[in-house]
């Protein structure tokens, strides 16, 4: 499940850097607005992760690592994603996480 919530939190890392990167650039204040959204929308779902499965800090932290390029994957590790993914979706920590994003 490590594996699996490390490859997310790599996503989501990376989606904020992008977001970042973007706001540098753009002038449209409605689009400023919605990069900031999104950036803190990320940064909400780190804060969540952490709480309901324990993460450190330093686990949630922007390594700046790319994410995992799935078409790379062999038929055995997408198997094994899949499982990971099926495990993780029917985990109370999983439910609680959902739970407090739609409370929020």
């Amino acid at each position: 499940m490590d594996k699996l919530l490390n490859m997310l939190v790599i996503f989501i890392n990376e989606r904020v850097r992008a977001c970042k990167i973007s706001l540098k650039t753009e002038e449209k204040s409605r689009e400023i607005a919605y990069l900031q959204g999104r950036i803190t929308g990320y940064r909400t779902l780190l804060y969540f992760l952490k709480a309901h499965f324990e993460l450190t800090t330093s686990f949630i932290e922007d390594s700046g690592e790319s994410p995992a390029d799935i078409k790379s994957l062999t038929n055995g590790e997408i198997r094994e994603l899949s499982i990971t993914v099926e495990g993780l979706g029917i985990s109370d920590n999983w439910a609680n996480l959902i739970a407090a994003i739609n409370q929020r």
